[in-house]
């Protein structure tokens, strides 16, 4: 999913400061409320409320190529 955001769809912010000065990340969202989503618990979601959806939140880390 994350190959898919186009360039303009990340923004650079900060996670704090760490030992080593400040963390920049980048940051981009996308919509899954396709189909059924199961919980870390296993527990199916089923389809979204009308109205509500559902997003993923993906952090890149420019140094490293690390997608979280």
């Amino acid at each position: 999913m994350a190959k898919q955001i186009p360039h303009r769809g990340w923004q650079t912010l900060s996670a704090g400061n760490g030992s080593k000065g400040e963390r920049l990340y980048q940051w981009a969202y996308t919509s899954v409320s396709r189909g059924t989503s199961t919980t870390a618990g296993g527990d199916e979601c089923g389809q979204p409320q009308p109205g509500h959806h559902r997003w993923l939140l993906i952090r890149h880390n420019p140094h490293t190529g690390e997608l979280a």
